[in-house]
């Protein structure tokens, strides 16, 4: 695991910090929409009003009952609570629409400051919502790292110029080689953080 030369901490949310246990492929069949299309995408394009704000609903309803029966994943509040202790820059970019994210990070009770949604920046995987953290921080690309468990968030991340590292959850291992590296437990993760902040070279 290399996170020498890291100085910027940023994550996906649902799937790698969060986990609504969603099941894309029944909102897909629901929609008509074929597994190779990007759902945000395909509603984007439809352009008959009363079917988009059909899809537009059946999406917030999804998403509303993912989070509402959500699990943090293990270490996942420890990890987030040694980042913000030590001000180590650290933020969140997700697909999931703001009121979701909100409702799952209050419902789990962890600090996230800088979060950013599909409202607020292209989606994934667009680099807009990644570019928009790195500036926060006045960091460079390079010294920043991008955690997701899809497709989407190692692209977002090799877009965005930044470090690509996969978070594992046993069932995406076809993305490994999309990775600079793998995540597979948040505790090992956050004693190699510590570890290396107390050499002083962060």
């Amino acid at each position: 695991m290399k996170i020498r030369n890291i100085k910027g901490f940023f994550f996906d949310l649902d799937g790698t910090l969060i986990d609504s246990n969603l099941n894309f492929s029944d909102l897909r069949e629901e929609l008509g929409i074929t597994e190779e299309q990007d759902i945000l995408e395909y509603v984007e394009s439809i352009e008959d009003i009363i079917q988009k704000k059909y899809a537009l609903d059946r999406i917030h309803d999804f998403e509303f009952q993912g989070a509402q029966k959500s699990q943090l994943i293990s270490g996942v509040s420890e990890l987030i609570n040694f980042l913000n202790l030590h001000k180590i820059p650290f933020g969140v970019l997700t697909r999931n629409s703001r009121f979701c994210s909100d409702l799952m990070i209050k419902k789990h009770q962890i600090q996230i400051d800088q979060l950013i949604t599909r409202e607020d920046a292209r989606a994934k995987p667009d680099p807009q919502g990644l570019h928009i953290l790195r500036d926060r921080f006045g960091l460079a690309s390079h010294e920043c790292i991008y955690v997701g468990d899809y497709i989407y968030d190692l692209d977002s991340a090799m877009n965005a110029g930044m470090i690509p590292v996969l978070y594992e959850t046993g069932s995406n291992q076809q993305f490994r080689k999309q990775a600079s590296f793998s995540i597979t437990c948040y505790k090992d993760f956050l004693k190699e953080l510590e570890s290396t902040l107390s050499e002083g070279i962060r």
